[in-house]
């Protein structure tokens, strides 16, 4: 049985449409961006996946990929990370902060990265701002995954690989991650394999100040 990426189907919403696809906050965030002054406006839902979550992943966790997948601690992989994503300098800047990072191969090629960090306090990269977790939870700020292995259902892989690795190595009781609301894409995605929103951040950057 062959291993064949999904096809993604684009089109051009209305405008009404994608008043629907962003939500209340979405739209406002979208608009208020026009305001002279406004430097940047982000909306991000925050998503949850805890302990509960893993009995269900683990009785999917070996399907259409089959004996495929293989995923390991990535923090020594940095070569294999460029390889899906030429982020080499930002990625060794993570490895240096001690954050965590998982690999994804399919068929002995990489195939997906994702990281995360255990510490309370997580300093947004592009922005600049900082985002506060509990001691409990781990922080998943960075997933990928090469276009040519998209559609084969390994977001659920890594993302739960990660909600593993933060229990059983870090004591955590549960994932978090924070999805900007524009991103529509993103979150159905996310959403379908399990994420659930636990929270709503707002993020308003304008005249040079926060």
């Amino acid at each position: 049985r062959g291993i064949h990426p999904g096809k993604e189907r684009r089109g051009m919403p209305s405008p009404i449409g994608r008043m629907k696809e962003l939500g209340f906050w979405g739209t406002v965030a979208m608009m208020a961006r026009r305001i002279p002054g406004v430097r940047a406006l982000s909306v991000y839902n925050f998503y949850s996946l805890d302990k509960d979550d893993l009995a269900a992943a683990e009785a999917a966790s070996r399907d259409v990929l089959d004996d495929a997948l293989r995923i390991e601690p990535g923090n020594t992989r940095i070569d294999d990370m460029v390889a899906v994503r030429d982020k080499r300098e930002l990625f060794e800047q993570r490895v240096a902060r001690g954050h965590f990072g998982l690999m994804a191969y399919v068929n002995g090629k990489p195939a997906a990265y994702c990281w995360s960090q255990s510490e309370t306090n997580h300093h947004e990269e592009l922005f600049g701002f900082e985002i506060n977790v509990r001691p409990d939870e781990m922080y998943c700020y960075d997933i990928y995954i090469l276009r040519e292995f998209r559609g084969l259902g390994l977001l659920r892989h890594i993302a739960y690989a990660n909600l593993r690795h933060a229990i059983n190595g870090f004591g955590k009781r549960a994932t978090v991650a924070a999805i900007e609301i524009n991103n529509g894409r993103s979150r159905r995605a996310n959403e379908r394999i399990g994420w659930r929103r636990a929270d709503l951040w707002i993020y308003l950057e304008a005249w040079g100040g926060c």
